[in-house]
Protein backbone atom coordinates (compact mmCIF):
# COMPACT_ATOMS: atom_id res chain seq x y z
CA UNK A 1 0.00 0.00 0.00
CA UNK A 2 1.53 3.83 -1.22
CA UNK A 3 1.04 6.47 1.53
CA UNK A 4 1.01 10.03 0.58
CA UNK A 5 4.17 12.34 0.56
CA UNK A 6 3.56 15.30 3.11
CA UNK A 7 4.02 18.20 1.25
CA UNK A 8 3.19 21.84 2.75
CA UNK A 9 1.17 24.58 1.70
CA UNK A 10 2.89 25.43 -1.30
CA UNK A 11 3.06 22.01 -2.70
CA UNK A 12 6.92 21.04 -1.77
CA UNK A 13 7.93 18.12 0.38
CA UNK A 14 9.00 19.78 3.63
CA UNK A 15 12.75 19.29 3.89
CA UNK A 16 14.04 16.48 6.77
CA UNK A 17 16.42 18.66 9.60
CA UNK A 18 19.81 18.30 9.14
CA UNK A 19 21.89 16.19 11.59
CA UNK A 20 24.78 18.24 13.00
CA UNK A 21 27.93 16.31 13.63
CA UNK A 22 28.94 15.59 17.01
CA UNK A 23 33.06 16.04 17.03
CA UNK A 24 34.80 14.41 19.37
CA UNK A 25 36.37 16.52 22.54
CA UNK A 26 40.03 16.01 23.48
CA UNK A 27 40.35 14.06 26.33
CA UNK A 28 43.18 13.69 28.82
CA UNK A 29 44.44 10.57 30.87
CA UNK A 30 43.77 10.06 34.70
CA UNK A 31 47.28 10.52 35.81
CA UNK A 32 47.90 13.93 33.62
CA UNK A 33 44.59 15.44 34.71
CA UNK A 34 45.43 14.56 38.54
CA UNK A 35 48.95 16.54 37.77
CA UNK A 36 47.13 19.64 36.26
CA UNK A 37 44.80 19.56 39.10
CA UNK A 38 47.61 19.71 41.91
CA UNK A 39 49.73 22.21 40.49
CA UNK A 40 47.10 25.01 40.89
CA UNK A 41 45.34 23.72 44.26
CA UNK A 42 48.91 22.46 46.04
CA UNK A 43 49.87 25.79 47.60
CA UNK A 44 46.44 26.36 49.03
CA UNK A 45 47.10 26.00 53.04
CA UNK A 46 44.93 23.02 54.57
CA UNK A 47 43.35 24.47 57.74
CA UNK A 48 42.90 21.12 59.39
CA UNK A 49 44.58 19.55 62.02
CA UNK A 50 46.81 17.03 60.67
CA UNK A 51 45.99 14.09 62.46
CA UNK A 52 42.33 14.26 61.76
CA UNK A 53 43.24 14.48 57.69
CA UNK A 54 41.21 11.98 56.67
CA UNK A 55 40.72 13.56 53.20
CA UNK A 56 43.06 15.15 50.62
CA UNK A 57 42.31 19.04 50.43
CA UNK A 58 43.07 18.85 46.61
CA UNK A 59 39.96 15.81 46.80
CA UNK A 60 37.78 18.08 49.00
CA UNK A 61 38.19 21.23 46.52
CA UNK A 62 37.81 19.40 43.30
CA UNK A 63 34.49 17.72 44.22
CA UNK A 64 33.10 20.44 45.70
CA UNK A 65 33.98 22.79 42.57
CA UNK A 66 32.63 19.96 40.14
CA UNK A 67 29.57 19.33 41.69
CA UNK A 68 28.50 22.82 41.62
CA UNK A 69 29.71 23.53 38.40
CA UNK A 70 27.04 20.63 37.93
CA UNK A 71 24.36 22.43 39.78
CA UNK A 72 25.09 21.19 43.42
CA UNK A 73 23.22 23.83 45.78
CA UNK A 74 24.34 22.41 49.51
CA UNK A 75 27.08 20.42 51.14
CA UNK A 76 24.48 17.80 50.51
CA UNK A 77 24.35 17.92 46.98
CA UNK A 78 27.76 17.96 47.02
CA UNK A 79 28.21 14.72 48.82
CA UNK A 80 25.53 13.05 47.03
CA UNK A 81 27.47 14.18 43.46
CA UNK A 82 30.32 12.85 44.71
CA UNK A 83 28.72 9.49 45.79
CA UNK A 84 27.23 9.17 42.38
CA UNK A 85 30.44 10.17 40.32
CA UNK A 86 33.05 7.58 42.65
CA UNK A 87 33.90 5.62 39.87
CA UNK A 88 34.92 8.16 37.44
CA UNK A 89 36.40 10.62 40.43
CA UNK A 90 38.91 7.83 41.08
CA UNK A 91 40.48 7.78 37.39
CA UNK A 92 41.98 11.02 38.60
CA UNK A 93 41.75 11.54 42.73
CA UNK A 94 43.51 9.45 45.36
CA UNK A 95 40.43 9.47 47.70
CA UNK A 96 41.70 7.30 50.49
CA UNK A 97 39.12 7.95 52.64
CA UNK A 98 36.31 7.95 49.81
CA UNK A 99 34.02 10.52 49.56
CA UNK A 100 33.85 13.23 52.31
CA UNK A 101 30.56 13.66 53.98
CA UNK A 102 28.45 16.94 54.10
CA UNK A 103 29.93 18.52 57.29
CA UNK A 104 33.28 17.54 56.44
CA UNK A 105 32.73 20.05 52.80
CA UNK A 106 31.15 22.79 55.24
CA UNK A 107 34.56 22.75 57.98
CA UNK A 108 36.55 22.68 55.31
CA UNK A 109 35.29 25.75 52.91
CA UNK A 110 34.33 27.97 56.48
CA UNK A 111 38.32 27.96 57.34
CA UNK A 112 39.78 27.56 54.04
CA UNK A 113 41.78 30.78 53.27
CA UNK A 114 39.54 32.52 50.80
CA UNK A 115 41.78 34.64 49.25
CA UNK A 116 44.00 31.52 48.05
CA UNK A 117 41.49 29.66 47.09
CA UNK A 118 39.96 32.38 45.05
CA UNK A 119 43.48 32.75 43.03
CA UNK A 120 44.25 29.44 42.34
CA UNK A 121 40.51 29.05 41.08
CA UNK A 122 41.07 32.06 38.65
CA UNK A 123 44.55 30.65 37.57
CA UNK A 124 43.10 27.14 36.94
CA UNK A 125 40.32 28.36 35.03
CA UNK A 126 41.86 30.65 32.81
CA UNK A 127 44.28 28.02 31.89
CA UNK A 128 41.28 26.31 31.03
CA UNK A 129 39.91 29.05 29.13
CA UNK A 130 43.12 29.53 27.13
CA UNK A 131 43.59 25.81 26.00
CA UNK A 132 40.15 25.88 24.79
CA UNK A 133 40.81 29.43 22.97
CA UNK A 134 38.86 32.46 22.63
CA UNK A 135 35.08 32.63 23.75
CA UNK A 136 32.25 34.81 24.36
CA UNK A 137 32.76 36.56 27.89
CA UNK A 138 29.62 37.94 28.96
CA UNK A 139 29.45 40.91 32.21
CA UNK A 140 26.65 40.70 34.52
CA UNK A 141 25.79 42.43 37.64
CA UNK A 142 23.07 41.62 40.20
CA UNK A 143 21.69 42.93 43.36
CA UNK A 144 21.11 40.54 45.73
CA UNK A 145 17.40 39.86 47.31
CA UNK A 146 16.84 40.71 50.61
CA UNK A 147 20.37 42.21 51.22
CA UNK A 148 19.52 45.12 52.17
CA UNK A 149 19.86 45.79 55.73
CA UNK A 150 16.61 47.97 57.09
CA UNK A 151 18.13 48.02 60.85
CA UNK A 152 21.69 49.15 59.83
CA UNK A 153 20.12 50.88 57.09
CA UNK A 154 23.06 48.79 54.80
CA UNK A 155 22.91 49.11 51.03
CA UNK A 156 22.26 46.44 48.93
CA UNK A 157 24.71 44.17 48.06
CA UNK A 158 26.64 44.18 44.58
CA UNK A 159 27.55 41.27 42.97
CA UNK A 160 29.42 41.29 39.50
CA UNK A 161 30.11 38.03 37.40
CA UNK A 162 32.47 37.27 34.07
CA UNK A 163 30.71 34.13 32.67
CA UNK A 164 32.35 32.14 29.97
CA UNK A 165 29.74 31.67 28.15
CA UNK A 166 30.62 28.57 25.48
CA UNK A 167 32.12 26.76 28.28
CA UNK A 168 29.83 27.78 31.31
CA UNK A 169 32.25 28.59 33.75
CA UNK A 170 32.28 31.83 35.74
CA UNK A 171 35.65 33.50 35.44
CA UNK A 172 35.45 35.92 38.61
CA UNK A 173 32.99 37.16 40.71
CA UNK A 174 33.40 39.77 42.98
CA UNK A 175 31.21 42.02 45.60
CA UNK A 176 31.19 45.68 45.08
CA UNK A 177 30.05 48.32 46.90
CA UNK A 178 28.36 50.89 43.78
CA UNK A 179 27.17 50.61 39.73
CA UNK A 180 30.01 52.28 38.87
CA UNK A 181 32.57 50.08 41.10
CA UNK A 182 30.71 47.47 39.64
CA UNK A 183 31.49 48.19 36.00
CA UNK A 184 35.12 49.11 36.37
CA UNK A 185 35.55 45.61 38.06
CA UNK A 186 33.75 43.56 35.49
CA UNK A 187 35.27 44.41 32.32
CA UNK A 188 38.94 44.61 34.01
CA UNK A 189 38.49 41.08 34.92
CA UNK A 190 36.95 40.24 31.78
CA UNK A 191 39.64 41.79 29.73
CA UNK A 192 42.66 40.26 31.77
CA UNK A 193 41.39 37.05 29.83
CA UNK A 194 42.05 38.18 26.22
CA UNK A 195 38.51 37.22 24.87
CA UNK A 196 38.08 36.87 21.35
CA UNK A 197 34.53 38.24 21.61
CA UNK A 198 33.24 40.66 24.21
CA UNK A 199 29.39 41.07 25.37
CA UNK A 200 28.96 44.54 27.32
CA UNK A 201 24.90 45.71 28.49
CA UNK A 202 25.37 49.55 28.81
CA UNK A 203 28.99 49.88 29.60
CA UNK A 204 29.50 53.45 30.32
CA UNK A 205 25.95 53.23 32.49
CA UNK A 206 27.50 54.90 35.91
CA UNK A 207 30.78 55.57 35.16
CA UNK A 208 32.19 59.11 35.48
CA UNK A 209 33.58 61.24 32.87
CA UNK A 210 37.10 60.31 32.92
CA UNK A 211 35.95 56.65 33.18
CA UNK A 212 34.24 56.76 30.37
CA UNK A 213 36.52 58.13 28.44
CA UNK A 214 38.96 55.79 29.16
CA UNK A 215 36.41 52.94 28.46
CA UNK A 216 35.81 53.93 25.06
CA UNK A 217 39.29 54.60 24.38
CA UNK A 218 39.75 50.42 25.78
CA UNK A 219 37.11 49.22 23.35
CA UNK A 220 38.53 51.46 20.25
CA UNK A 221 41.82 49.58 20.77
CA UNK A 222 40.14 46.30 21.12
CA UNK A 223 38.41 46.31 17.95
CA UNK A 224 41.90 47.39 16.75
CA UNK A 225 43.07 44.36 17.79
CA UNK A 226 40.46 41.96 15.99
CA UNK A 227 38.45 41.64 18.78
CA UNK A 228 34.76 41.72 18.96
CA UNK A 229 32.88 44.05 20.61
CA UNK A 230 28.84 43.72 20.90
CA UNK A 231 27.15 46.46 23.31
CA UNK A 232 23.59 47.87 23.90
CA UNK A 233 23.35 51.41 24.77
CA UNK A 234 20.67 54.39 25.02
CA UNK A 235 23.35 56.92 24.34
CA UNK A 236 22.85 57.93 20.38
CA UNK A 237 26.52 60.02 21.05
CA UNK A 238 28.35 56.96 22.10
CA UNK A 239 27.33 54.40 19.63
CA UNK A 240 28.10 56.74 16.65
CA UNK A 241 31.75 57.34 18.06
CA UNK A 242 32.32 54.03 18.31
CA UNK A 243 30.06 51.59 16.50
CA UNK A 244 31.54 50.15 13.17
CA UNK A 245 27.96 48.77 12.65
CA UNK A 246 24.30 49.75 14.64
CA UNK A 247 21.30 47.57 14.64
CA UNK A 248 18.39 49.26 15.75
CA UNK A 249 15.38 46.78 17.85
CA UNK A 250 12.07 47.66 18.62
CA UNK A 251 9.50 45.40 19.64
CA UNK A 252 11.64 42.47 19.73
CA UNK A 253 12.50 43.09 16.57
CA UNK A 254 15.23 44.72 13.87
CA UNK A 255 13.73 47.73 12.69
CA UNK A 256 16.71 49.47 10.83
CA UNK A 257 20.70 48.29 10.25
CA UNK A 258 24.07 49.62 9.40
CA UNK A 259 26.24 52.58 9.71
CA UNK A 260 25.59 55.71 11.22
CA UNK A 261 26.01 57.52 8.01
CA UNK A 262 23.68 54.91 6.18
CA UNK A 263 21.06 55.41 9.18
CA UNK A 264 21.32 59.26 8.86
CA UNK A 265 20.77 58.73 5.03
CA UNK A 266 18.27 56.66 4.99
CA UNK A 267 15.55 58.68 6.90
CA UNK A 268 17.16 62.14 6.14
CA UNK A 269 17.86 62.72 9.29
CA UNK A 270 21.13 65.05 10.34
CA UNK A 271 21.86 63.01 13.58
CA UNK A 272 21.99 59.77 14.66
CA UNK A 273 19.66 60.50 17.69
CA UNK A 274 16.90 61.99 15.35
CA UNK A 275 17.46 59.00 12.82
CA UNK A 276 16.76 56.49 15.82
CA UNK A 277 13.34 58.70 16.87
CA UNK A 278 12.35 58.03 13.01
CA UNK A 279 12.74 54.57 12.83
CA UNK A 280 10.94 53.79 15.78
CA UNK A 281 9.24 56.69 16.19
CA UNK A 282 5.49 57.72 15.85
CA UNK A 283 3.53 60.94 15.32
CA UNK A 284 2.49 60.80 19.17
CA UNK A 285 6.13 59.94 19.90
CA UNK A 286 8.24 56.95 21.03
CA UNK A 287 6.44 53.37 20.92
CA UNK A 288 7.22 52.18 24.71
Amino acid sequence: MLRPIPVNDKGFQPRRPLRRKTLPRPTASAAALSRHLQGFFCNIPDPRVERTRAHHLTDVLMIAILAVTAGAKGWEDIENYGDRKLPWLEQFLELPGGIPCADTFRRVFERIDPVAFEQSFRDWVQALVTSLGAQVIAIDGKTLKGSYGRPTRTSALQMVSAWASEHRLVLGQLKVTDQGQRLKVAIARALVHAPGNLLLDEPTNGLDVMSTRALRQVLRRLRDEGCCVLFSSHIMQEIAALCDRIVIIADGAVAAEGTAEQLRAATGKASLEDAFVAVIGSEEGLLL
